[in-house]
């Protein structure tokens, strides 16, 4: 018996906070190496002697929200991506003269269907468009915004969520949710079966996007959970601050920190994160965060200390990397030990909760 290969997987890397870096990609060998701002690719190299960028990416205010790419490794044009409500990619424009060059469709799980020829019309929804697996100007920011990879001599397509993969053909999600039953009984079933209203980007928890029901009335951006809008209409601005502090808390879930800890600055980059990103996008996010101190307690004085560490580094573009920065610098506030409750400075590290599959050693 002779074993045969039916495709070729590629094979990723990953750095200590669980974020893709690296993909060798099928047969070819070919590499991409990934550059980040937070949880976004912001540039794409290949592992050349001198690396030659092969694309680079342009960002709205959602974490999924491409805007624009540059295709520097294919003919080095600037292409505007238009996306619907769940930010998955509709149409490609070239920026010169907002001609269509690409367009994109999916089944209700977020198969895509894409199209890179319109037939020679002109026109782009009259059925004789040319179909492909791939898109043949490399835009692979397709379903709600998210990475996919069509494995090569198959059918097979995988969308890459950052803590886990979701296959759209099986319409369920390639390994167990991360944080465990809090999205539902079921560790497979991708944004508990509704996809064309929920979206999950971090692939630990679906998001409802309360404007699918009303497009122009408040809370009409699915980015209101995790970066929520500059003026939330509401009046006392609490829920827009809640908000950060969930998706602050997500996040330290999906990095498994163990963000209770005092002593060992876990509490202390989750308290920076949140007071850094409510007030980048959120009003009254030092009355909010501070107002929930009473001031005397040790622990009470820690979390105010990293809190204002947290509003100075508001402007930088990336809270997580400019608090992990302030952590790794000494400027984190920690109780010294369980029995000891003096302020000192932090461990210029954070560790996980328990063992876990994203990171062992995450901040080292």
């Amino acid at each position: 018996m002779v074993a045969t290969q039916l495709f070729h997987a590629p094979v990723y890397s990953y750095d200590s906070l669980g974020r893709r870096i690296e993909s060798i990609s099928d047969a070819r060998g070919f590499t991409k190496r990934c550059y980040l701002a937070g949880q976004r690719v912001i540039e794409e190299y290949d592992a050349a002697g001198t690396p030659a960028r092969q694309r680079y990416y342009v960002w709205g205010n959602y974490i999924d929200e491409l805007l624009m790419f540059n295709d520097d490794a294919g003919d080095d044009s600037d292409y505007v991506v238009c996306h619907d409500q769940l930010y998955s990619a509709h149409a490609l424009l070239s920026k010169g003269d907002g001609a269509i060059v690409e367009r994109y469709n999916y089944y209700a799980y977020g198969l895509p269907l894409i199209y890179i020829n319109d037939g020679g019309d002109g026109d782009w929804w009259d059925g004789d468009e040319t179909y492909a697996s791939t898109s043949a100007k490399g835009l692979v920011y397709l379903f709600t915004g998210r990475e996919f990879e069509r494995f090569s001599g198959s059918s097979v397509y995988l969308q890459y969520s950052r803590a886990r993969y979701y296959n759209p053909g099986l319409q369920r999600w390639m390994q167990r949710d991360p944080i465990g039953y809090f999205d539902g009984m079921s560790l497979y079933e991708y944004v508990r079966s509704r996809p064309i209203v929920n979206m999950d980007p971090m692939g630990t928890s679906d998001l409802f996007n309360p404007g699918l029901l009303n497009p122009t009335g408040p809370g009409n951006n699915i980015g209101n959970v995790l970066y929520p809008p500059p003026e939330p209409e509401c009046e006392d601005n609490r829920p827009c601050n809640y908000a950060v502090g969930i998706s602050v808390w997500l996040q330290m879930v999906l990095m498994d920190v163990d963000h209770k800890n005092d002593f060992n600055g876990g509490n202390a980059i989750r308290h920076c994160m949140a007071a850094c990103r409510s007030n980048k996008v959120c009003k009254g996010a030092k009355e909010f965060w501070d107002g929930l101190e009473d001031g005397k307690k040790q622990s009470s004085k820690m979390d105010l200390a990293n809190n204002k560490v947290g509003y100075g580094l508001s402007k930088k573009s990336s809270c997580l990397d400019a608090c992990d920065k302030a952590l790794r610098d000494g400027k984190l506030t920690c109780l010294k030990s369980e029995n000891d409750t003096t302020l000192v400075l932090c461990p210029k590290t954070y560790t996980p909760r328990k063992s876990s599959h994203f990171c062992k050693t995450c901040g080292t």
